[in-house]
């Protein structure tokens, strides 16, 4: 009996230790060690800040003074309070200025096999940054959501694996955003053209995937309804990709389907050509016949929703800017997007003009100018 009893010690030990051990490891890795940042460097009310490789939360704002001004919060978690500071330590923040750019990149050592100078570790570093109020950003490669105020020069963001806010730029140019996308103040802002234009490529997940690309046509989807809404009069746009190696016919169908039910005014449709040396390259291709077939039917769908897009604009004047001219004809470019032919133009290449939409054809729109 005696001997019984001994011998479920062990068994009791180890479930013990299991205990332990669990409860014990999510203390461990809650040890948690920050370090604040904080730097200003002259940059002209024009310029431009460029942001990149960046593992946490971004953002931008403005202000009036001909600098840009950083704040940073670097988070290191580990088992330990120490292991967390000496895993800060290897993560900086590396600010450059060169004329009119300031560069600023978070800098990671150099990652060994399948983790970072060979032991993983957990740092994010969170921006906060006052550039301008007539500057430009340009945000690439982030892991964490991004905030940009309403500001005076161009805004290109790409590649974040987050949500991003956009109040407002003289332009725009955002692509592969894995969250939301949120523009409402842009699709409402008079001082922007109502023309917009994304890089969606495909519609089917699979493929998305397959692509490398971290976004989900949801979220296209979605954004893509709130600038109809936002701004009905817009051209929507986008560039669609057919033929990509493994796409079968369910997936060309989703693609076809998203075009159709979508506000998408015009679409840019082209077939998938190997680039040598990628892996989308090296992978089974799709018959010409079956890549051409389907690049056609898409090609045709986007035509007559431009044509119906067009239409709706018949008898109206529209703001355009004078941007080609010949002996017999000048062409106009409507603030959304409608070129627009029109006999004779008094007014030189750049110029604002007002044109009226009297004729709607297929692939061309004819116009006079009227101021």
């Amino acid at each position: 009996m005696i001997k019984q009893r001994h011998s479920q010690w062990p068994a009791v030990l180890i479930a013990a230790a299991v205990v332990v051990a669990l409860v014990a490891a999510p203390v461990l890795a809650e040890q948690k060690f920050e370090e604040k940042y904080a730097k200003s460097v002259p940059l002209s009310k024009t310029g431009k800040l460029y942001l990149t490789n960046i593992s946490g939360d971004i953002e931008i704002l403005t202000s009036k003074e001909a600098q840009v001004k950083i704040e940073a919060l670097k988070t290191s978690k580990a088992s330990s309070l120490e292991k967390a500071k000496e895993n800060a330590a290897k993560v900086t923040i590396d600010v450059t200025s060169e004329g009119d750019l300031v560069r600023v990149e978070t800098k990671y050592p150099k990652q060994s096999g399948d983790s970072w100078g060979g032991d993983s570790i957990n740092v994010t570093v969170d921006y906060k940054i006052w550039i301008p109020e007539q500057a430009a950003a340009e945000i690439k490669s982030v892991s964490g959501d991004v905030s940009v105020a309403a500001l005076g020069g161009q805004a290109k963001i790409k590649c974040v694996s987050g949500n991003v806010d956009l109040a407002g730029a003289a332009g725009a140019e955002v692509d592969l955003v894995s969250g939301e996308l949120k523009m409402a103040q842009i699709a409402g802002d008079g001082r922007i053209c109502p023309h917009f234009h994304l890089s969606l490529q495909h519609a089917s997940d699979r493929i998305l995937r397959t692509m490398g690309r971290a976004v989900e046509a949801g979220s296209y989807e979605r954004l893509l309804d709130g600038l109809g809404r936002l701004a009905p009069e817009a051209a929507l746009g986008a560039d669609l990709m057919v033929g990509f190696p493994g796409e079968t016919e369910a997936d060309f169908e989703e693609l076809r389907s998203f075009l159709d039910r979508s506000p998408l005014t015009y679409a840019h449709v082209f077939p998938y050509s190997p680039r040598p040396a990628t892996p989308a390259a090296a992978r089974p291709q799709l018959p010409t016949r079956v890549v051409t077939e389907r690049a056609t039917a898409l090609r045709r769908l986007a035509a007559l929703k431009d044509f119906r897009f067009r239409q709706r604009f018949l008898g109206r004047e529209l703001e355009a800017v004078v941007i080609d001219k010949s002996a017999r004809e000048a062409e106009v470019l409507t603030g959304n997007a409608i070129p627009v032919r029109v006999p004779g133009c008094a007014a030189p290449r750049r110029e604002q003009v007002r044109v009226a939409i009297r004729r709607i054809l297929p692939g061309r729109t004819e116009g006079e100018i009227v101021a």
